[in-house]
């Protein structure tokens, strides 16, 4: 942000790649006083959804607005067809949808979340916006099902507007990460993995113990143009370039992963598995993903749940323990690199921990809780996706 408007202060408001300035401008621009002005050249939008929700206000800014994507409830009857087949358990129901082109094998591999249709429709070009586009829905049913008791993942699953969501996921088969900036790729694969862990809770249930925790990050996520990707795809397959070996030597997908002198350990405070030890999720942008990391990073590092110091002892979160080799060889380098996101009395005390002869790292318990109303649906091993292609 600070790249883009020169400003410290939030928000700043941009139309596509124009910054119009603060919040007061962008009132002057839209309001005479408490009202709206009368023939705004465009209008705002809430039903709408990014970036087809943004308008233009000012006629000399000139931005062109793309028509919106075909969306779920254009699909002629498709909901009354999906409906119907998930309450029957015969495939001989099931199939004539599939052949149809109408739906995919949505039944036969419930780990692709994104198989409720079969897409062959136009693709939006931009799939960073796509997925914001996708997170908002998700994010506006998810709240409408949260209490103080918190998510009702089921309540949310039996839903029609869930089913709308899931139709719109469907866009996702024609996204390739091929060709993508490093920028958009980065923004696209993080907010991506945070959505699929929503989707996932409610579509096939949470892994609430390490004996299905392994297959659900594993056989569990999207297909897309260049293939099926998991959420270990995404992270340690994409992001973090293969570093646990998940791609196999000849896999196609090897042509989108970051190459390993460009990861970003900064990921790890912006995924989101699900667990309340976990970092917030947050949105990034292809714009504004290298500032966006650098200030997540900052916040998680700030928070003493996540890194805490006392004299010579340095705790963690996990995380810095499960991926330490993307932070440092050793504990000594491990914890130099977290330093610089330290700020104030913190980054004072880890230097003075780093120079101390009983200088140590320990770790934190992880609480893999989740924000689901209890008792949790469990994730069935088995029901994942275990074909190494997307058919």
């Amino acid at each position: 942000m600070l790249t883009l408007s020169q400003r410290f202060t939030v928000p700043q408001c941009f139309v596509g790649s124009t910054h119009v300035g603060g919040l007061d401008d962008f009132l002057r621009l839209t309001h005479d006083g408490d009202n709206l002005k009368p023939n705004l050249p465009f209008v705002f939008s809430i039903e709408s959804e990014l970036p087809y929700a943004l308008r233009a206000v000012d006629p000399s800014l000139k931005v062109e607005i793309p028509p919106p994507p075909p969306y779920a409830n254009a699909l002629p009857n498709l909901s009354e067809k999906i409906d119907t087949a998930r309450k029957c358990n015969s495939v001989d129901v099931y199939e004539p949808l599939l052949m149809s082109g109408d739906m995919s094998n949505e039944l036969k591999t419930p780990g692709v979340l994104n198989c409720a249709y079969r897409y062959n429709d136009r693709t939006d070009p931009h799939p960073d916006l796509l997925v914001q586009r996708l997170k908002s829905k998700l994010d506006t049913i998810i709240s409408e099902y949260t209490t103080n008791l918190g998510v009702d993942y089921p309540g949310i699953k039996s839903s029609s507007e869930f089913l709308k969501f899931e139709i719109g996921t469907s866009e996702l088969q024609s996204v390739s990460f091929k060709g993508l900036d490093d920028g958009c790729k980065k923004s696209v694969v993080i907010n991506l993995y945070n959505l699929m862990i929503k989707h996932a809770f409610t579509k096939v249930g949470i892994p609430t113990d390490k004996e299905n925790r392994g297959a659900f990050f594993t056989t569990v996520g999207y297909g897309f143009k260049d293939g099926f990707y998991s959420f270990d795809h995404l992270e340690n397959g994409i992001l973090r370039s293969n570093r646990n070996g998940i791609l196999k030597v000849g896999d196609s997908r090897f042509a989108t992963i970051f190459e390993d002198e460009k990861v970003d350990n900064r990921i790890h405070f912006a995924l989101n598995c699900g667990a309340k030890s976990c970092p917030p999720i947050k949105k990034f942008t292809k714009e504004a993903v290298e500032e966006e990391l650098e200030v997540t990073a900052k916040g998680y590092c700030e928070d003493d749940g996540n890194v805490e110091v006392e004299g010579g002892t340095v705790r963690l979160n996990m995380i810095f323990n499960w991926y330490g080799k993307d932070f440092g060889e050793t504990d000594l380098e491990k914890a130099t690199t977290i330093s610089k996101w330290c700020v104030g009395e913190k980054k004072v005390k880890m230097e003075e921990a780093l120079k101390r002869e009983d200088f140590k790292i320990d770790y934190f318990v992880y609480d893999w809780g989740c924000d689901g109303v209890k008792p949790d649906v469990r994730f069935q091993e088995g029901t994942g996706f275990t074909e190494e292609k997307w058919e």
